[in-house]
């Protein structure tokens, strides 16, 4: 006999499922891409107010953010990026920084 506990498990799992066949057919159909799992459900523009970043800016769920970076307004990261602020970083308003950009400290 299932407890409740995997019942409910198994009713989220196919909710979550469910919820991510749906996305990625709507963001492929519109955009004709596809996103790691992640980008699909994180919003980047909060990502980017919750890391203190300026305002209309947005940064995907992939990108990695280390240390202290500061980033201006309307500015764009891409997935995949690296931004290593270990020694500090600051880029500007209305950048565009591409997918897969690293600018690791050695």
């Amino acid at each position: 006999m299932e407890s409740n506990d995997t019942k409910v498990d198994e009713i989220f799992r196919l909710m979550l499922v469910h919820f991510w066949e749906k996305r990625r057919r709507d963001i492929n159909h519109a955009f004709k891409r596809t996103l790691p799992f992640g980008d699909y459900v994180v919003d980047r523009w909060e990502k980017a107010a919750f890391l203190g970043f300026g305002e209309k800016t947005s940064v995907y769920d992939s990108a990695i953010v280390l240390g202290d970076v500061q980033v201006g307004a309307n500015t764009w990261i891409g997935p995949f990026v690296i931004l290593d602020g270990s020694g500090g970083l600051v880029i500007g308003s209305n950048c565009s920084i591409s997918a897969g950009v690293q600018n690791l400290h050695s």
